[in-house]
């Protein structure tokens, strides 16, 4: 930290004073690094710093300028890590603007990072009381797939396609592939697929809750990570006054998330768009700030959740490097 200090003047004496007016940190390279911890790679899910992505920082007069080592050339999740880093970099009253300039790790680069990840990933096994798999009922792998993320309720109705249809198409628009694989009933789920979360919708009806209830201890059950749950449906903003109207009663979903020992994720509105695009077929189109603020959520719990991928490896990298 340095002392701001100012220069006064008194008059009658001709003395020159100097006082303190507050602190400041000072901005150099290892706050910068500093704050570059909690930036996480959005396809490995560990820290840029940690990772050896973070290549050069210079600060002048409290310009930053950030320099990044992409895993892959052309990365489609370059512009997310981006982001993040300006917005972990950047604080008001002491960076005035940050700059993120990428380069791409050579082929010795990858093969050292693909040798500690693989080094320090730990092969998953399950717990000792974990239910077997039915019979008849095949484990599949996950075959190069980053994560695998069910959404679930326990009865209809609720809304688990548009959920999983915003979400998808929100995590698409930021670089991810995706796709959506509609499986029931949900023990079979449970029991065949490698999740690495799941997400559980309910509504506001006391019968979704009850039953979505269910779901939930079910899911802990089978020993599947629950990463939160999501209230859609839960009022209605009227297009003419703006009041919010509770259409299928008093939101319940963060009461609910608690009683269940969740986190809650967010309460979706009603929006006739929705079903307007959804007619056009265009589903892909409809923006809302709250699935965005909850695929960011996903994100970075999906991260936390998964240290790293069997293989040890993102998916990115079945890509030649440029050099």
């Amino acid at each position: 930290m340095r002392d701001w200090l100012q220069e006064g003047v008194n008059t009658q004496e001709g003395a020159l004073v100097m006082f303190r007016t507050g602190l400041c940190p000072v901005v150099d390279k290892n706050l910068i690094m500093e704050r570059l911890k909690n930036v996480l790679d959005p396809e490995i899910g560990r820290s840029i710093v940690d990772l050896n992505m973070v290549r050069d920082v210079m600060v002048d007069d409290g310009n930053v300028t950030v320099k990044i080592a992409l895993t892959v050339a052309h990365c489609p999740l370059a512009k997310t890590l981006q982001t993040d880093v300006e917005n972990a970099v950047r604080k008001p009253g002491d960076v005035k603007s940050v700059r993120v300039d990428t380069t791409t790790m050579t082929r010795k680069e990858l093969e050292e990072l693909r040798l500690r990840l693989q080094t320090a990933a730990t092969p998953s096994s399950p717990p000792k009381n974990a239910p077997m798999v039915g019979p008849g009922i095949e484990r599949l792998g996950k075959r190069g797939i980053r994560s695998i993320i069910a959404i679930i309720s326990g009865k209809g109705g609720v809304g688990k396609s548009f959920v999983t249809s915003a979400l998808a198409s929100d995590l698409r628009k930021r670089g991810y592939e995706v796709g959506v694989l509609d499986a029931d009933p949900p023990l079979t789920v449970f029991q065949s697929l490698p999740l690495d979360g799941v997400i559980v919708v309910s509504s506001p009806q006391d019968l979704a809750s009850m039953i979505v209830s269910k779901a939930v201890n079910m899911a802990k059950k089978m020993d599947a990570p629950i990463l939160g749950l999501v209230e859609n449906m839960s009022y209605l903003n009227c297009p003419s006054c703006g009041e919010r109207v509770n259409l299928f009663g008093e939101p319940k979903g963060e009461k609910l998330a608690s009683s269940l020992g969740l986190a809650f994720l967010g309460a979706v509105p009603v929006d006739p768009s929705i079903a307007r695009l959804s007619d056009e077929g265009r589903i892909e189109d409809y923006s809302s700030p709250i699935i965005t603020s909850i695929a960011d959520e996903l994100r970075i719990r999906s991260a936390k959740q998964v240290e790293q991928l069997t293989q040890g490896l993102p998916i990115a990298w079945s890509i030649e490097p440029t050099h």
